[in-house]
This record gives structure tokens, sequence and C-alpha cells, in this order.
């Protein structure tokens, strides 16, 4: 296949040796471009190369390649100097890098792994972005902004695949995301040698971002119980390749643009001696640097700057212990206080509700309230009590019915449900599944079936002090009479769980697959410090794998030791949003989608 080139200068780590190459990035031939009247042949043929493509990773790789032939494609129209017929090419790359991923998260979900189409994935953004910086410098203002709306895609998808890559091959993730890094660093120092100020900004930021989301990879490979220490060598000797840069870009830059670099040098330099502080603890420093690798060419007072800013962030540090890997980000405290179990739904307004808990530790009286936010952040407490009762009514689960009601499934001596027109005044029902024996049936989770039949999972084990350890399941018509499926879908027993799970959340994929969110904390796990919310995968809704931490023990700006538990997940138009109990609140937490 015949190949066009884009020479462009850009840092690149030869055994992670720095230095200013120049790296050809290479497109596949565009054929057909979208100001060729016989472009919709390109259209249909490509729509018959794809259906008898088959399997998930096969559509993955395609939808890749597909989206690298756009790329091509804008960059040939442009170059013709017809860049109002690139907006069509960036609207089916966006669609098709987006359709990459989500193949690849369902081959994913049913056990295949997806290590080399990530990365394939990943490593194709680093190119589309640059040509699409070269694109973007030339096309007139009107064009810039679906030029920049393409860029943001390809940057936000590659940290999608980055961290699915991550979860197989961290050391591979992370080598692409530094590279990204660079990348943005060398478009600081391209557009300071052309004056362009706010355009070396902005890439300073986009420089920070990267860097910081480096972090995460660590997290998710920690999480999985991944050996870090290349990625942290990985970290410590490309530093020295990013402060080399950004002490040329300050050389270049006026006065008001300086701290900027600063920050990003700040950035950097803290990023170095956190993987350094790592790989001393496992005596694997080798020779990188254990000093920050600060260039001559730095005046001395913003090195001490810098270095005066580190120590005061160790210093508040000091005394809050080790912060455990989450792969989701933090939000913050939204209800603090003793309240636990949100459920939070989101109404036919686009309003949510939650629905919680009052804790027995805190409140003699338990209870189910609600209260209602806006966009899922600041919440409104509503009036009154939904639910009450002596069984100490805990957990709920809601749903909306066909008809526009809401029944709520919840915890009181076995699982009981009520009914309301509104939302807020329900009718009790009735007990739906009955403990049996010395086994405790709680904490469900309900969900409508495409055939309209729903489906409950719920956990099930002996009274306390032993801790539920298995989430079973039950099919129902009408949401009202259930027959218990045979098998078990989580069993609890075994390792990491040491005999505790609890509080399952299911949501429904845009792929039509099902994901379980659930939490375990038992006693060995808190003196271990593991445990936290956990995800497991199905197709079918009743055979789950490659079950995974996604957000465990962590403790907070005020040093307090936080166990997310109970979790509530809701689809926002960032992503998902988490919403997770603890011994001081009702938490969230953020993530961006990985499936459309």
């Amino acid at each position: 296949m015949r190949k066009i080139s884009l020479i462009v200068v850009s840092l690149v780590l030869i055994g992670f040796v720095g230095g200013v190459l120049a790296q050809e990035v290479e497109l596949s031939d565009p054929g057909l471009t979208p100001d060729s009247p016989f472009y919709f042949l390109e259209i249909i043929s490509e729509g018959i190369g794809t259906f008898f493509t088959f399997g998930d990773l096969k559509k993955a790789e395609r939808y890749a390649e597909l989206a690298e032939e756009r790329i091509a494609e804008v960059k040939a129209v442009v170059d013709k100097g017809k860049p109002e017929a690139a907006e069509k090419a960036l609207k089916r790359y966006e669609d098709q890098l987006r359709k990459a991923l989500a193949r690849a998260e369902r081959a994913r979900i049913k056990g295949e792994s997806i290590a080399e189409v990530t990365e394939v994935i990943a490593e194709g953004a680093n190119k589309h972005v640059l040509v699409l910086e070269e694109v973007l410098d030339k096309v007139p203002e009107e064009a810039k902004e679906a030029v920049k709306k393409a860029k943001e895609v390809s940057m936000n998808e590659q940290k999608n695949a980055l961290r699915a890559l991550s979860t197989e091959n961290p050391e591979k993730a992370t080598e692409i995301n530094l590279k990204a890094a660079e990348a943005r660093l060398n478009r600081a120092k391209a557009k300071a040698e052309e004056g362009e100020i706010e355009e070396v900004e902005e890439a300073l930021k986009e420089f920070e971002d990267q860097y910081k989301f480096g972090e995460e990879i660590s997290q998710i490979a920690q999480g999985l119980g991944k050996d870090t220490t290349t990625v942290e060598q990985l970290v410590g000797e490309a530093t020295s390749i990013h402060l080399e840069v950004l002490a040329d870009v300050y050389e270049k830059v006026p006065e008001q643009a300086k701290p900027a670099i600063e920050n990003a040098m700040e950035v950097s330099a803290k990023g170095h001696q956190k993987a350094v502080e790592a790989l001393k603890e496992k005596d694997a420093l080798g020779e990188i640097p254990e000093e920050i690798p600060m260039p001559d060419k730095v005046p001395e007072e913003v090195e001490e700057k810098i270095q005066e800013k580190i120590k005061e962030g160790k210093e508040k540090g000091k005394g809050k212990g080790e912060e455990l890997p989450s792969v989701w980000t933090r939000e913050g405290v939204l209800i603090p206080g003793g309240y636990c179990d949100p459920e939070v739904v989101k109404l036919p307004d686009g309003r949510y509700r939650m629905y919680y808990g009052l804790d027995p530790r805190t409140y003699p009286e338990v209870a189910i309230i609600s209260a209602v936010s806006s966009g899922g952040l600041n919440w409104i407490p509503e009036s009154g009590i939904r639910i009450s009762g002596e069984a100490m009514p805990a957990m709920p689960s809601v749903i909306e019915l066909p008809d526009g009601r809401w029944r709520m499934y919840y915890s009181s001596g076995g699982i009981q449900s009520a009914i309301s027109d509104d939302g807020l005044n329900f009718q009790q029902e009735g007990l739906q599944l009955a403990n049996y024996g010395d086994i405790v049936v709680r904490s469900s989770t309900v969900i409508r079936l495409d055939d309209g039949r729903y489906r409950m999972y719920y956990c099930e084990g002996k009274q306390q002090p032993t801790w539920p350890v298995q989430v079973k399941s039950a099919i129902s018509s009408d949401g009202l009479s259930w027959e218990i499926e045979p098998g078990i879908r989580i069993d609890g027993s075994k390792s990491p769980f040491y005999g505790h799970i609890d509080g399952p959340d299911i949501v429904k994929l845009s792929d039509g697959s099902f994901r379980l969110y659930f939490w375990s904390g038992s006693p060995k796990q808190e003196k271990e410090r593991t445990g936290g919310v956990y995800i497991t995968d199905s197709v079918d809704g009743l055979n789950f794998s490659n079950i995974t931490l996604i957000f465990g023990r962590f403790t907070d700006e005020e040093g307090r030791k936080i166990l997310p538990a109970d979790s509530s997940v809701v689809k926002i138009e960032e992503g998902w949003r988490m919403y997770c109990g603890s011994d001081y609140g009702i938490w969230s937490a953020i993530i961006a989608n990985l499936l459309p």
C-alpha cells in the first residue's frame, strides 16, 4: 500500500535515552476522498467489508484501520485546498474510532485478550493527533472547530484504549502514554518558536493531563496485582527528557507565559520523585537518578521554587497513610454524616433522585430517605421518609416500571418491595424473597430484561457474624413472583473476598452485555488494606467473569481511611458516575466511558 508521510519534529524515546529526532508519520492511502463525487462508493465498499468481518477483535481492528484512513482523507483534502470537505471525514473518524473501542470492550467481556488491538488504537491516536494539529494550523477559522473536536475525541479515546491495555500490559501503556506526553511538549516548543503563547499554554496543559494520566495506568495495574516496577522505571527515565524540553521552552517564551512552564516542570518533577520512592522501596532504582534531573539552564530561583512546592506537598501528605489504587476519579463527599446505601435513578425530567439509608450506628431509627439533584453532585434532601419499619429497612434498589410507577426493593427481614406513583410515597407490597434456616437473603438489585421479564441479583449467607458469601439471581415475569435461578453468580468464599461480598448493582451496557458492581470488605481485607468496589462482566447476565477491583480503599484529605461500599452506578454524559457509602457519608466518583 502506498504511504503518505508527514515529517514532524518530535521527541522519541530510543531505549529511553532522549533526543530530538525527525519522526515519520505514515498514513494509509486515502483512496477516494470526500471531495470526490464517487465518495459514496467508498462508503458502500467499506460497509460491505465491515459486514463480512467476523468477530469482535477483527471488527475492532477493522474500525481502527478505517479511522486511520479517515485521517488520511482529512489531510489529503486540506492539502488540496478543500478544507470544507474534511468535516464529513472527521465525523466518520470519530464514529469509527469509538466503534473500535466498543468492539474491543465486547471482546474483553467475552474473556478475549485485547492487548494487541488496544495497543494499535492507542499508538494510532498518537499519529492522528499530530496530523490533526498540522491540519489545524492550515485550515481557516470556520473549519477549526471540527478539527479541534476530532482531536479531543482522539485524545480521549486513546486514554480509553490505554486503560484497557494497562489491564494486560501496563508497561506498553506507559510507554505509549509517555510518547503522547512528549508530543505535547514538542507542540509547546514549536509554538514557542513561532511566538504563539496561547498555543504554548494549551499544549502544556495537555502535557500535564497526559502525564498525570500515567498515574491511573499505574493504579489500574496495582489494583490487578501487577508488578509496576518497569512502569516506574519508564517514568523515571523520561523525566530528564521532559525537563530538558521544558527548559528550552522556558527560554523562548515571554515572562507572562513562564508560570505555565514552571507548573509543567513541577508535574514532571513530582512524577519523578514518586517513581524514585517506589523504586527505592523495591531496591530497583538502577541508573535512574535519585535527585530530580533539573537542567542547568533552568534559573536557580525557579528550581528552588519547584523544590519548595514539592516539599510542601510532602508535608501536607504526612500522616495520611498510603492511598490504595483507585481507577475512578474521586469527586468527594456529597452527603456527609451517618448515611449509607445510596441508590440513584434518573427521573423523566432529567434530574436525579437518590434513595439512601440512615446508618444504624448513627440513628436509632433506621429508615430510607431521599434527595434530588439537577446535575448529580449537589443534593437537596426531600422531606419525609420513603420507607420505615421495625425490621430496619436498608439497601434500596429502585426501578421505573413501564407504566411510569416506581418499585423499590429493599432489605428488611428478607427482600421486600413497595410501589409508588411519584417515587416519594410508597405502599408496601410484602416479602419477595424470604430468609430460610440460618441463611439471610439481602441486598438486591433488579433489572428489566429485553423480553419484559425482571432479573434480581441478591446476596445470601449465614447470620452475622458470618458475612454474605454469594450473589445469586432470580427471575420474574411481573417483578413480584420470583423463581430462583440455578447456580451462583459470584462466589465470595474464595480469595480475594475471604467470605464477604455485598451490595450488588447491575447495569446494562450499550452492546447488550451486563456489568455487575459489588463490594467486599472482610476483616482479613481490613488487615491487608484491600477490598472496595469490584466489577464483573457477563454476556448473558448469568455467567460472569473478569472480576476487577475498580475503586479500592483510600485515605482522604483529612487522613481518614475510606472503604467504598454499596455502589450505585448511573450513566451520565461524561461517562459513568458511581455513588458509594462509607463510614463518613456518601461519596461519588466518575470515570470516562469505554463503551459509548
